[in-house]
């Protein structure tokens, strides 16, 4: 029971909410207020079992990715392959988060994961895809797929077609 009364009185005093199955705060500045009280590292795991409780609940990956990326810690299994999950669904709609969530998962990834070459790989595509986008630090994405080309123009890689090109001198 000692347990039970800082909650009523939590409940009473309006800064938490009780709902049918849940508890909940009552105001977002409430809620704030206590995640800033607290050191960073307690918010890092709390952040983590609210990810993993939501991935229990039945929420997709890409729900809780943003959540999980920064909550998760070196060799976090479940964030890594999560992770992965989310950056193949976003892919298609959005390479460039896809590929934020991917750098991440290498980030948690150890030297010897088998998941390791998979992720450099999906890494190594998606900046063809991203058409030159980049948040992370560090050069842009080089080779035929560092920037796209002008309209009109052909990338220097393609052969040039019959009709273009100079005929030969003799």
């Amino acid at each position: 029971m000692c347990r039970v009364d800082p909650v009523r009185e939590l409940i009473s005093s309006e800064l938490l909410a009780e709902g049918p199955q849940s508890l909940s705060f009552s105001h977002d500045l409430n809620r704030e207020a206590v995640r800033a009280s607290l050191p960073s590292s307690a918010v890092q795991a709390l952040d983590r079992q609210v990810a993993s409780a939501l991935l229990e609940a039945g929420a997709l990956p890409v729900e809780v990715a943003t959540q999980l990326a920064a909550s998760a810690v070196p060799g976090d299994q479940v964030a890594i392959t999560t992770l992965m999950k989310a950056s193949d669904s976003l892919a298609g709609t959005d390479p460039g988060q896809a590929a934020d969530l991917a750098h991440r998962a290498l980030d948690l990834t150890p030297a010897h994961h088998p998941l390791r070459g998979p992720l450099v790989a999906r890494i190594a595509i998606l900046p063809c895809t991203r058409q030159g986008r980049s948040r992370r630090p560090g050069p842009p994405p080089t080779g035929r797929c560092a920037r796209p080309c002008r309209p009109g123009r052909r990338p220097r890689s393609a052969l040039p077609s019959p009709a273009s090109s100079p005929s030969p001198r003799r």
